[in-house]
């Protein structure tokens, strides 16, 4: 299972600004949620590696690809 457009939109908000601990805890909860664990680690290694760039062209290519 994917996250949904509006927790995507909330990832790419946070990583515009740069809050880490919100991107974050935001990965958290989704992993919780049952979310493609997957996907999940892939996000939050370009996190932990400040890497907000890559992490919301990752996203934006998710949307565009669905």
């Amino acid at each position: 299972m994917l996250p949904t457009h509006a927790d995507l939109d909330e990832l790419i908000s946070m990583a515009k600004i740069g809050y880490l601990n919100g991107v974050l805890e935001q990965l958290e909860k989704l992993e919780k949620a049952n979310i493609d664990s997957a996907f999940l680690q892939y996000l939050k290694t370009r996190t932990e590696l400040c890497d907000f760039d890559g992490l919301i062209q990752t996203i934006k290519g998710l949307s565009h690809g669905a």
